[in-house]
């Protein structure tokens, strides 16, 4: 019995310890990333995962029209494509340097 115990107690900790630094924060990043998606609203600067550079145009269900060179070039693309908001991150700078 003791040796069940000693088992379970040594291997508890190695199922635990990844779960903390593994999965919980990715949960929190997809969670952020979620909560930037639904923000999103037209004319937010924007970067998609593939690199591209662009302003929103108009922004649907779970698609984004995007503007790409300021000359009426458009793509639509899935709002998942979306790798980072320019304006919130400038914003969120700001205010971290007023502090």
């Amino acid at each position: 019995m003791e040796e069940i115990l000693r088992l379970v107690l040594i291997c508890a900790p190695i199922m635990i310890i990844p779960y903390f630094l593994i999965v919980f924060p990715q949960k929190r990043q997809d969670k952020k990333h979620r909560l930037m998606l639904d923000e999103l609203k037209k004319g937010d600067k924007i970067i998609t995962v593939g690199g591209i550079h662009g302003k929103v145009v108009s922004v649907k269900e779970d698609r984004v029209v995007i503007n790409v060179n300021g000359e009426g070039m458009q793509l639509t693309m899935d709002k998942r494509a979306i790798g980072r908001v320019l304006n919130k991150e400038n914003k969120d700078q700001k205010i971290k340097d007023k502090k």
